[in-house]
């Protein structure tokens, strides 16, 4: 209903493709800001969210060897650096039709053991590419006047002791989302947790556990009035949703509405319960949870889980095609289903005095 939008966080779920092995980051990143370009133009075409709460959309990359497409292309070049030569005065207003782009794990980058070796940040010539890549999308979220929440990897290195010279510093690589504002700014950076090492996985090799959560927020005007409606909004990776701890650390200490999971969730032995893990941490937690993921057709169904699940409050799912799906988050679902329903003010730690008197009696008994 028009009620449901007017309130709402405007969000796109893009489903590109994996990197293919003859592509460099930084050209797989300009197509996915073409993604976001073509998304950005639809739905400011319709301008209209009373029409459908969620909507996908398939896509089709343009051909780089089109004259047409390779036109275009330049020509919102020459835009974004008249833009970057002048004050950004001009790109503070709200887009009028989205909030949010959320990429894949590892997107644009690329997700695959191939990928890993390649392209993890151990020269400074890799760590000149990322810095690249976070500036074009960084440009991309000015002139889109967008949020965006992609993926990279990150790198740290160890403080070299200047007692000891001789010791060589120990760098530390991460799968890390970096969300940047509607002026391209770093709000910000999540380092994946709970690393990977089961079916088509072996992150461990490569990366180094993130130690810290986030979130972030964005404020949206209720139906053009003046009223300003907060959303605040945490950051998982993947695997890390198998772990309630985490989505409930968010709620709780974070008092977020929603959570972004990122993913590369292949089908594997993993693939068959993601949907359930995101209809039951949405549903436990009271949240809006958004996963994203890859198309093709090892991967697909990017989704947004409602945070009450019933025949009447489905989640909205992609299948394996390239594509993206708008989404439309309405502050009075989430309220409702907060104020009907005991599971947020339960992880919230209000009424659940009782359930966990039981929990430390039971532990009690049994030492």
């Amino acid at each position: 209903t028009s009620e449901d939008t007017a309130d709402g966080l405007r969000v796109c779920i893009l489903q590109p493709p994996l990197r293919a092995n003859d592509e460099t980051p930084l050209e797989a990143t300009e197509r996915v800001i073409d993604m976001m370009h073509h998304a950005a133009a639809a739905q400011s075409a319709t301008h209209d969210c009373s029409t459908a709460t969620q909507q996908a959309v398939q896509y089709e990359y343009p051909d780089t060897s089109n004259e047409e497409s390779n036109t275009k292309r330049l020509k919102r070049d020459r835009n974004t650096s008249d833009a970057e030569s002048h004050t950004t005065t001009t790109t503070t207003t709200d887009n009028p039709g989205l909030d949010l782009f959320l990429l894949p794990e590892l997107s644009p980058v690329g997700y695959s053991e191939d990928s890993f070796a390649r392209y993890v940040p151990t020269a400074r010539g890799l760590q000149t590419m990322y810095q690249t890549l976070h500036q074009r999308l960084s440009v991309t979220a000015r002139q889109l006047r967008v949020y965006i929440c992609f993926g990279t990897m990150g790198w740290k290195e160890e403080e070299q002791d200047d007692n000891d010279n001789d010791d060589a510093t120990t760098p530390e690589y991460y799968i890390r989302q970096v969300v940047l504002d509607r002026q391209g700014q770093e709000v910000a950076v999540y380092d994946k947790i709970h690393l990977c090492n089961y079916g088509d996985c072996s992150e461990t090799r490569f990366f180094t556990p993130g130690s810290s959560t986030t979130s972030f927020a964005i404020e949206t005007s209720s139906g053009g009035q003046e009223k300003i409606i907060t959303w605040r909004i945490g950051v998982l990776i993947c695997a890390d949703m198998r772990y309630p701890q985490l989505s409930q650390h968010l709620v709780r200490h974070h008092g977020v509405d929603v959570i972004l999971q990122p993913a590369c969730f292949a089908r594997d032995i993993s693939f068959r319960t993601w949907r359930s893990f995101c209809e039951t941490r949405a549903v436990e937690n009271g949240v809006y949870w958004i996963a994203g993921n890859y198309a093709g057709p090892q991967f697909g169904q990017a989704s947004v889980t409602p945070p009450w699940v019933d025949e009447h409050h489905e989640p909205t799912c992609l299948g394996t095609e390239t594509g993206y799906l708008l989404c439309h988050l309405s502050r009075r679902v989430l309220e409702e289903a907060r104020r009907d329903l005991p599971f947020h003010s339960h992880t919230m730690g209000q009424g659940s005095s009782a359930c966990c008197d039981l929990f430390r009696k039971s532990s009690s008994a049994t030492k």
